[in-house]
């Protein structure tokens, strides 16, 4: 269900998260899942507390960020928004491999990974098979850890690559915008020189 008051918190509490303001990430958040709860709708019962999970996670409350991102996975199956599934899974899966307890960082991390699989999601797929393979490695899986190395490697310069690409794209869309803006600058200088003549 759209509603605009709720996207401007939702944006909000992004934009806080992103600028290490944890407070006021977690206000916004909170008013993004309240809202999910009122209206009883699964996409923003997954949105909010995925959000609300990330930034209790970055400030050291992982209970708090247990218990939200547990809200959040079966909204977003609900909701069919996989890449809030797999986000909040990646989360939990990190979780655990802080805590030492590496069964259940397998589990959610390969479940991430299925997820991440059939989703465009390169960046969280990345993440995923990077703490895949530090948990091989220390159950000295070698050559799995290695495997899923070197995924997250290729997906990196992949990542890398595209953004050379779009950064190269844009300057030469800027300097095509330039060319065309110094031609128009000239073309209307012309035609005042010639209407100043013809005066």
């Amino acid at each position: 269900i759209l509603n605009y008051r709720t996207i401007s918190n939702a944006m909000l509490g992004t934009s806080y998260s992103n600028a290490g303001k944890s407070d006021s990430a977690l206000h916004y958040q909170l008013i993004v899942y309240k809202y999910g709860l009122k209206i009883k709708d699964p996409q923003w019962l997954s949105l909010g507390p995925a959000w609300l999970g990330d930034t209790y996670s970055k400030i050291g409350k992982d209970d708090s960020a247990f218990y939200y991102y547990r809200i959040s996975i079966p909204n977003a199956i609900e909701s069919k928004r996989f890449d809030i599934e797999a986000g909040s899974e990646l989360g939990m899966a990190n979780l655990f491999y802080k805590k030492e307890q590496t069964d259940s960082a397998f589990y959610y991390s390969r479940k991430s990974v299925e997820v991440l699989r059939n989703i465009s999601v390169p960046d969280a797929l990345m993440e995923a098979y990077s703490l895949l393979s530090k948990l091989y490695e220390g159950g000295h899986q070698y050559d799995s850890a290695y495997k899923y190395l070197k995924n997250s490697v290729i997906l990196k310069d992949s990542l890398f690559n595209q953004s050379k690409i779009m950064q190269a794209q844009n300057s030469a869309f800027n300097e095509t915008l330039q060319q065309q803006q110094v031609q128009q600058a000239k073309k209307e200088a012309q035609q005042q020189y010639q209407s100043k003549l013809k005066i």
